[in-house]
């Protein structure tokens, strides 16, 4: 059996044990290219700020010129949706 992540990379809770890894991508609207320069740097600060901010850590991201990939490690079973609003 293939395994993605070692035992340590799951969390352990009283009565479960779980690892949440959601992948989101955010596109900019009509797939504009204005994610470069000083706006992507600052859109990369905002989201590791938010990020630390909410105890969610970044397994991997990138900021293309129209679209944002942002693969997220949750240390606790949250409501993807309240993490993202």
């Amino acid at each position: 059996m293939f395994n993605l992540w070692s035992m340590s990379d799951y969390h352990h809770g009283v009565r479960s044990v779980f690892a949440i890894h959601p992948h989101l991508v955010w596109i900019t609207k009509c797939r504009k290219p204005i994610l470069v320069g000083d706006i992507a740097f600052k859109t990369r600060e905002m989201i590791c700020e938010i990020c630390r901010a909410e105890s969610v850590d970044i397994i991997k991201g990138h900021i293309s010129k129209d679209h944002i990939h942002l693969q997220m490690g949750m240390q606790v079973p949250y409501r993807l949706d309240t993490k993202i609003a």
